[in-house]
């Protein structure tokens, strides 16, 4: 038995101790570069960005990930990215909400973990900027990364996800939360845009599409759950 404590001690020691990137939804830098450019060159007769992201509306967007087979995630924080219109490159996001769905909340997944409050704790010029088709050199969307904080997220174990963000800013103009660029058929982004939930393919000429975001936190086997709870119980014996 003691030995089984030690090593469970030691495969619990050996985890990682820093945040890393777990999820990375997808490509948006079509011109990479200083500055950079996000061209929706799928979108010549739509827009660029998804509206409905402004929590004052209400209004949220939602998209999927994928926690592999035979991990745990323990995350810490998301990167969300969206613009306002005419901001400059000094962001002008103020706060952040997010909720996490077992389901896409289209097909009525309801969430099974809210940020109650403001998550928002940094938010800065990504160095990219959003352009419409064909409009290189325009600066007037300059794409803020928003780092939002999931302190308190249960761990996730294996399977499908749903993280729902809402935004708000200073200005009038947006939140618009950036695609994914080049799209996918396989995209399948949701948003709740008056009172409620679409497809994002409805709103851009039927195209479905992804928004982009990132994911952080810490990876564990599976495995280290039940061993660290079974040497726990051993402790107190």
């Amino acid at each position: 038995m003691r030995t089984l404590v030690a090593v469970c001690v030691v495969v619990c020691v050996a985890a990682p101790a820093g945040a890393a990137l777990l999820w990375d939804n997808g490509p948006w830098i079509t011109h990479p570069g200083t500055p950079a450019w996000s061209e929706a060159i799928e979108l010549p007769i739509g827009g660029s960005g998804a509206t409905g992201t402004d929590v004052a509306e209400p209004g949220r967007g939602a998209d999927d990930f994928n926690v592999p087979e035979g991990q745990i995630w323990t995350l810490t924080h998301l990167e969300f990215y969206a613009y306002q219109t005419g901001s400059g490159t000094q962001s002008t996001f103020t706060d952040a909400y997010v909720e996490l769905y077992n389901r896409d909340p289209f097909l009525g997944g309801g969430p099974t973990w809210k940020g109650e409050s403001n998550r928002l704790t940094a938010s800065t010029w990504s160095g990219v900027y959003r352009v419409f088709y064909a409009q290189i050199g325009d600066t007037q969307r300059p794409v803020m990364k928003n780092t939002i904080d999931l302190s308190g997220l249960p761990p996730l174990s294996e399977g499908n996800y749903w993280i729902s963000v809402g935004l708000r800013g200073s200005l009038p103009a947006g939140p618009f939360a950036n695609f994914t660029t080049p799209g996918s058929k396989n995209d399948n982004a949701s948003q709740f845009f008056n009172g409620t939930w679409r497809k994002v393919s409805e709103q851009s000429a039927a195209i479905p599409h992804d928004f982009v975001f990132t994911l952080h936190g810490v990876p564990e086997p599976a495995t280290l759950v039940p061993l660290a709870l079974l040497a726990a119980a051993l402790r107190r014996r």
